[in-house]
């Protein structure tokens, strides 16, 4: 009884880390620019290579440059100097 519980437990741990996962892999793709539901799908299908696949790939973070900062404000002529 005792070791079917603590292979109940350890499927169960399993399977929220892969859920976890899944969820990261979905939040860092679209942080970054990339297509979350593609990656996730590939994450869900490969499971650890998909995972190892999207850290090898994965562009560097995006960050707004004073340049994109500036394109926001384009339309709105009051703040034009």
């Amino acid at each position: 009884m005792a070791e079917l519980l603590c292979m109940c437990g350890g499927v169960i741990l399993i399977i929220i880390v892969h859920i976890a996962l899944a969820i990261w892999v979905y939040r860092d793709a679209e942080n970054r620019g990339e297509k979350g539901v593609l990656w996730l799908l590939v994450f869900l299908v490969a499971g650890i290579i998909g995972l190892i696949i999207w850290l090898i790939v994965r562009p560097p973070k995006r960050t707004v440059s004073d340049h994109e900062f500036d394109d926001s404000f384009k339309g709105d002529q009051k703040y034009r100097f």
